[in-house]
């Protein structure tokens, strides 16, 4: 998760999201994995326990081996690009840190 209230982080695709405030009021949550979500697009959503919205980016790659891996990225800055959200991201080093710390988050 963020530091306070801004920052990038990863979500799992099984994490469930409203797609609008009075969605998450009425407890109408779906998976990250069965949303609409486009490379190069961004999506607003509301993730249980936060009480911001944040915004979704997904970021397909291809390892050294030829597959393809899947990222999906929120940011919890509301202005931030998919280009923005995505560009800490593209290094891999950068990357490597934020899934191993994503992997040892509680």
């Amino acid at each position: 998760m963020p530091v306070g209230n801004s920052g990038n982080f990863l979500l799992t695709i099984t994490r469930t999201v409203a797609l609008s405030l009075e969605d998450k009021r009425q407890g109408r949550f779906v998976r990250v994995n069965a949303l609409p979500l486009q490379e190069n697009t961004v999506l607003p959503v509301y993730l249980k326990g936060l009480s911001f919205p944040v915004m979704l980016a997904r970021s397909v790659f291809t390892n050294k081996n030829a597959s393809t891996g899947v990222l999906i990225l929120a940011s919890s800055d509301l202005q931030y690009s998919y280009d923005r959200i995505t560009t800490r991201f593209k290094n891999p080093l950068m990357l490597l840190l934020a899934v191993l710390v994503f992997k040892l988050a509680p």
